[in-house]
């Protein structure tokens, strides 16, 4: 699951990797989601789509509800993007801010290629 802001370069370069990701690893169950969470998303978000054009659904969310999923301290700054790694139970087994090194630009295409392998290797039947 990722957050965006649509007009954030870094969420929208990450929007492309996953676009890649979903591509080559939906078959084997993969889904990634996004859901914008800046003010105003909703009428932000149909220019977003027409413009990166994601092969997975996108959305929007309330940013206190996405805090609230993350268990973000609300003292804390809250960095986009925010990424959160699902299994196939439901269960977030890894999340990232955008100021975490996961994030560096020279690795984390394979740095979420990654963790999207380790959850796939894991196997069980895919949720219908």
């Amino acid at each position: 699951m990722l957050f965006i802001l649509t007009y954030c370069p870094h969420c929208q370069k990450v929007v492309g990797i996953l676009g890649k990701d979903q591509a080559e690893f939906g078959p084997r169950g993969f889904q990634a989601l996004a859901a914008a969470i800046e003010d105003g998303a909703a009428k932000a978000l149909p220019a977003f789509l027409k413009r990166f054009n994601p092969p997975f659904p996108a959305g929007f969310e309330p940013r206190h509800q996405v805090e609230d999923f993350l268990q973000h301290p609300m003292a804390e700054r809250m960095l986009m993007p925010q990424i959160a790694f699902i299994d196939r139970a439901g269960v977030i087994r890894a999340q990232f801010s955008a100021n975490d090194s996961f994030f560096a630009d020279d690795k984390q295409e394979q740095n979420i290629r990654t963790r999207i392998e380790e959850l796939l290797k894991e196997g069980g039947e895919r949720k219908k």
